[in-house]
């Protein structure tokens, strides 16, 4: 096990989001570090090949955040729900915020059947991963995977195809830990 401060591997043209989808290519996460506890466990200790996770954090005694797959709270919940969203467990996310999900992805895909069949894959929000296969995303997520990219296609149906931002600023390691050592930051 690991813990500690190390390059933020995620990368996304954050800014070109909030602005309505005006993707400018400017990875928001260049430079960004974040605090991480990454541990290596024995596939056979997980009790199985398929595996659900979903990470909380939690402040005082309550729930702050909770997230399985990336977006799924911050793209497909609207903000005047993201607070009932954090307190919801899980497995209880279809019968809440399906039709919320739904909506949503038809809005960004203008097309209703889709988003119901796409809708049921998203929810619950548990990032889900079949350990006898690496294939990436959306079986888990490796590091380098532009998630973002895959995303957009998924959600909009092919009519975006990404943010233009293609890969993290810092090549991830081959080997545990895997994400690439925390930048050095400017005292102020």
């Amino acid at each position: 096990m690991r813990c500690g401060l190390f390059d933020d591997p995620f990368f996304f043209d954050l800014v070109g989001f909030q602005n309505g989808l005006a993707f400018q290519g400017n990875d928001f996460f260049e430079g960004l570090n974040t605090s991480a506890i990454v541990l290596e466990v024995p596939r056979v200790d997980l009790g199985g090949d398929a595996v659900g996770l979903y990470c909380r954090t939690v402040i005082g005694r309550s729930k702050f955040d909770r997230m399985g797959r990336h977006a799924i709270n911050t793209v497909l919940i609207p903000s005047d729900k993201i607070d009932l969203f954090n307190e919801t467990d899980p497995s209880n996310d279809p019968a809440v915020f399906g039709e919320t999900v739904r909506e949503s992805v038809t809005a960004l895909s203008g097309d209703n059947v889709f988003a119901e069949a796409i809708t049921a894959v998203l929810l619950p929000d548990v990032l889900t991963i079949d350990t006898s296969q690496n294939v990436g995303f959306l079986n888990g997520r490796q590091l380098a995977d532009d998630v973002i990219d895959a995303s957009l296609s998924l959600l909009t149906i092919g009519a975006i195809e990404g943010d233009g931002v293609d890969a993290n600023d810092v090549e991830v390691s081959g080997v545990f830990p895997y994400l690439a050592p925390p930048h050095t930051m400017a005292q102020e």
